[in-house]
């Protein structure tokens, strides 16, 4: 019987430390889940508050929902973003760098940052970063007209002509206003 009976414990033990691994793996997910939930509400929230012109308010609340959760890339992106707007720079700068720092595959938050810089007049340090995404994010417009305005500033002229004349060419924009002109 005492082999029979500490099986039958042994049993209960590992039905019950399976359970609470499973009710963990829930609670864990849900907490993961709400946060993500309370980060968009939180943009969201801002984002009515800017079209209500209280864009005071919605950088209070992104700054307060940012710094319970750092490690948003949405919240800091959205606080950079509109930091950016109000021509902030600096500000827009140290959010959007922890913005791509957790989420470097952002185009969005990678060109916002890069034009933060440029409106600083960073001009080497935009180009350097610019360089350093265009293996992510090379196929992008955006990417290349920024480099190039970079370029233009840090007095490359001819570079950046080049630079912004080639992509141009080279981009659907382009080839779908040659095609438009075409059929007038």
């Amino acid at each position: 019987m005492n082999g029979a009976g500490t099986q039958a414990q042994d049993m209960q033990m590992v039905n019950y430390r399976r359970w609470i691994g499973g009710v963990l793996l829930i609670f864990t997910l849900q907490i993961c889940c709400f946060g993500e939930v309370a980060n968009q509400d939180a943009v969201a929230k801002a984002g009515a508050l800017v079209r209500a012109g209280k864009v005071k308010e919605a950088e209070a609340l992104l700054r307060t929902a940012s710094a319970a959760d750092p490690n948003s890339a949405s919240l800091h992106g959205a606080l950079g973003e509109l930091l950016f707007k109000e021509r902030n720079y600096e500000g827009c700068i140290a959010e959007l760098n922890v913005a791509v720092g957790t989420d470097p595959d952002s185009r969005k938050y990678t060109i916002l940052l890069a034009e933060a810089l440029i409106g600083t007049q960073r001009f080497g340090v935009a180009v350097d970063f610019l360089n350093a995404a265009r293996p992510r994010f090379g196929d992008y417009f955006q990417l290349h007209y920024d480099l190039g305005l970079a370029y233009y500033f840090m007095n490359k002229i001819g570079w950046a002509r080049h630079r912004k004349a080639k992509k141009w060419a080279e981009s659907e924009l382009f080839n779908s206003q040659i095609s438009d002109e075409g059929k007038s």
